[in-house]
């Protein structure tokens, strides 16, 4: 019979495999990253690592999304702290600098080796749809500091154009890395610009 964690394990565990995660998609990216190996950096059973996930694919999107969090909820706290009006240079400015931090992150071994991709095909689809959720009410947010209100269509809109921005960096080499960071910051001006219209 499995041993029962208290609550004050299950936080520690939880945190260990979210490192061993993270370590292991910086040296292995999702596809060969392995239950064996995040139970042994983590230092469980693998049937203990079934008790907190069901899949590998289900933890790493999860640290993916903590990451995300963390980077949304920087920008929130920035523009929350702005005195000044906001403006379209200003936001796209805070958007670039989060999309760079992704960029530098762990997150990039996960984008240059096609992992988001494969991820999403194996996440059921209810995990997908509430993450665009939550961001679209992140971005719901944001879209609260700007001059005219938007409707539900236009954040779900702002939203999913971040996201396709995002997807950029899949071909950041086929798009030239010489001018990657320059189309990076047109494309975000220009749906940015467009919630100022």
């Amino acid at each position: 019979m499995a041993k029962a964690f208290s609550d004050n394990e299950k936080k520690i565990i939880r945190k260990r495999l979210k490192e061993a995660a993270i370590d292991c998609l910086q040296r292995f990216g999702v596809r060969k990253t392995t239950v064996d190996e995040l139970v042994r950096m983590a230092g469980i059973s693998k049937g203990a690592f079934y008790l907190f996930y069901p899949t590998k694919e289900i933890l790493i999107f999860e640290v993916m999304t903590d990451f995300q969090l963390k980077l949304q909820n920087q920008l929130l706290e920035t523009v929350n702290s702005t005195k000044k009006q906001l403006t379209s240079d200003t936001i796209s400015n805070l958007l670039y600098n989060m999309m760079k931090e992704v960029d530098n992150s762990f997150m990039l071994t996960l984008v240059q080796n096609g992992d988001i991709g494969y991820l999403q095909r194996k996440l059921p689809e209810e995990i997908i749809a509430k993450h665009q959720f939550d961001d679209d009410m992140i971005l719901g947010e944001l879209c609260k500091f700007l001059p005219l209100p938007l409707t539900k269509d236009e954040v779900e809109l702002f939203s999913a154009s971040l996201r396709a921005i995002a997807m950029t960096m899949t071909v950041k080499r086929a798009i030239g890395e010489k001018y990657y960071d320059e189309v990076l910051i047109t494309l975000i001006k220009g749906v940015v610009e467009q919630l100022f219209n």
